[in-house]
């Protein structure tokens, strides 16, 4: 530990380059303290210092200026004289009010659109025509011969790709040299030293850190270790995600924020799980379902970052691991049974490095076929839209709900003239409204909507703007729709009794129908 003497820039410099120079030979923390720091003015015009000072004590530190005690030992040790300074104090007054005269010169903001284009620099060119896109996925249908892996296993892999391919990307956290919580960097470190880096257990200074980063020409990606802690980093989260606002345009911070521990699990309760998001205007947020969107949605973030957009990603905790489709209707996920284990949530990794899944691209899977195409005008459209942890649940939600149907159908308790088909539709960008999403139901127009929200119910869900954005377009004017999510409280230890379940997607589904 060192003490200096605040109204002494000398023994500032000193004692600065001590501690400095201490942590880094021995890599270890130092404490500097700087005492005897007068207070020169209050914190605004508002600030009465006469209500908690007295005249003297104003009096006196209005006497102890650091910048005059600096000026003085300058002059003193013979490194200026009274001239330099008067004319330095001179041409700064200048600059000062030559500065004001640019601005008064300069357009004035006349509309809500120029704020609204200052949020975020543009979006990065699109490398294929088919960026922006609706993808039609069958799980049954895989390619051939292809290996198929975990969500986990694609991250690592799409960082590594990112790694080699961009020099300037970095990829920081806590604990992520030997792999981070979830070994999603398992590996990386030692092969790209330097780049892959531990930072100690403060997520302030590892936002802060990435802004640096940010603004000397690096692209970070920063891992926030679980969800909730981003709480500790939320002034800095989003002093980095305004830059671009305040400085229009000229300083942006480009980055891309992981943030995971996210949603569903039974490890750590609330402060492991949490499941409620902050946007701010001028963030983009993506959450992903599925290891091969996953590696596409990153190589699209990643680029967006280098442009000086700042993306978070938000990486459900079940998914990363997740093998199987649960597709035995209940709330405690599966019934353990070999039957269960069908593979149907392992994907393969996209190997065209210019595939990528845009902000604006949707996923489809569509319901099993009931009919024949003869009979596709006997056909009720439902549809489920939902994001991240939400689609393998939805589709849970939604076999539960066929098979109970077509029982009925064989019972002949309901009419043939009434045959409902049902279609889950991902949507990986919950910052904004995709494009596709409008395509999609203008053209399929649905008869019921249900917008599956794995966010705690509330402020904080992401389709609530999502689907009022529809509602003001007019495309939620002729359907029957409601919005579900996740309780409303916080998340207990050793349950998943509070997130959003099959259970209550179908339910969901069932009271529009």
């Amino acid at each position: 530990m060192e003490t200096a003497n605040g109204n002494d820039i000398s023994d500032i410099f000193i004692k600065s380059k001590r501690v400095i120079d201490y942590c880094r030979l021995f890599h270890r923390p130092a404490l500097l303290v700087v005492n005897k720091l007068p207070r020169r003015f209050g914190h605004a015009a508002t600030d009465r210092q006469l209500a908690y000072m007295t005249k003297e004590e104003i009096e006196y530190e209005q006497s102890m200026d650091p910048l005059a005690a600096a000026c003085s030992l300058a002059i003193s040790s013979n490194s200026y004289n009274m001239k330099e300074f008067t004319d330095l104090f001179h041409h700064m007054i200048q600059m000062v009010e030559d500065a004001f005269d640019q601005a008064l010169c300069e357009d004035k903001i006349s509309s809500r659109e120029a704020l609204i284009h200052s949020n975020s620099p543009p979006l990065a060119y699109a490398l294929k025509s088919t960026m922006d896109r609706i993808i039609h996925r069958n799980l049954t249908q895989r390619e051939p011969k292809s290996r198929l892996e975990t969500m986990r296993k694609h991250m690592t892999s799409v960082f590594d790709e990112l790694l080699q391919t961009y020099k300037e990307c970095v990829y920081i956290g806590e604990d992520v040299e030997h792999g981070g919580y979830y070994l999603v960097t398992d590996g990386l470190a030692s092969k790209y030293p330097l780049r892959v880096r531990d930072f100690p257990p403060d997520e302030t200074s590892l936002m802060g850190a990435a802004i640096g980063y940010s603004q000397s020409g690096l692209v970070p990606v920063v891992e926030i270790p679980y969800s909730k802690y981003l709480d500790c980093a939320f002034d800095m989260f989003n002093e980095a995600i305004i830059a671009n606002w305040l400085s229009n345009g000229q300083q942006p911070n480009g980055m891309v924020i992981r943030l995971q521990g996210f949603d569903k699990g039974i490890f750590g309760g609330n402060f492991h799980t949490h499941n409620s998001l902050v946007m701010p205007p001028g963030l983009d947020v993506v959450c992903y379902s599925n290891g091969e969107d996953y590696v596409r949605g990153m190589r699209f973030a990643f680029r967006q970052a280098r442009a000086g957009r700042v993306v978070m990603c938000v990486d459900s905790t079940d998914l990363l691991n997740k093998r199987h489709l649960d597709y035995s209707h209940n709330n405690s996920g599966g019934s353990g049974k070999d039957s269960d284990k069908n593979d149907l949530w392992l994907t393969a990794y996209p190997l065209d490095c210019e595939d990528e899944l845009s902000f604006d691209s949707i996923v489809v899977y569509h319901s099993p076929q009931l009919l024949s195409d003869a009979d596709q005008d006997k056909i009720h459209h439902a549809v489920i839209i939902t994001y991240g942890n939400g689609v393998p649940t939805s589709l849970s939600a939604r076999n539960s709900f066929l098979q109970k149907y077509q029982q009925q159908q064989h019972s002949s308790s309901i009419s043939n003239e009434n045959i409902i088909q049902v279609s889950v539709v991902d949507v990986p960008c919950i910052s904004q409204l995709p494009k596709q999403l409008v395509v999609y139901l203008k053209e399929y127009k649905p008869q019921w909507i249900v917008f599956a929200d794995v966010c705690k119910q509330g402020a904080s869900m992401p389709l609530n703007g999502m689907a009022l954005q529809l509602q003001n377009e007019g495309l939620l004017s002729d359907v029957r729709w409601k919005i579900v999510g996740a309780s409303a409280t916080y998340n207990p230890l050793g349950t998943s009794l509070t997130f959003l379940n099959a259970n209550d997607v179908r339910s969901t589904l069932l009271s529009i129908i």
